[in-house]
């Protein structure tokens, strides 16, 4: 399919754009695996495993978002950001 849509839609350009969060996910995973590796089998390295993982892919991709200049981070990011800040 994408072959006969290559001339109407940008095909290496969504390829291109997902390649950092694909990134992002490769980096969250071996993490989250280094974590089930170390702990045993539990609730709490289920929630270790979940929230390092959270934390990991969210800063890589804010990250990428920033250097970026995505509109996505000037729009919704930073003021999210200022209003933690200055507690409004």
């Amino acid at each position: 399919q994408a072959y006969y849509v290559k001339k109407e839609l940008p095909v290496l350009e969504y390829l291109k754009k997902s390649a950092v969060p694909f990134a992002a996910g490769i980096v969250m995973l071996l993490c989250v695996k280094c974590i089930g590796y170390a702990l045993d089998c539990s609730w709490i390295s289920l929630f270790l495993q979940v929230l390092a993982g959270g934390i990991i892919y969210m800063t890589i991709v804010l990250i990428y978002l920033k250097k970026t200049n995505s509109y996505i981070y000037a729009g919704l990011v930073e003021p999210f950001i200022k209003k933690i800040r200055t507690g409004k």
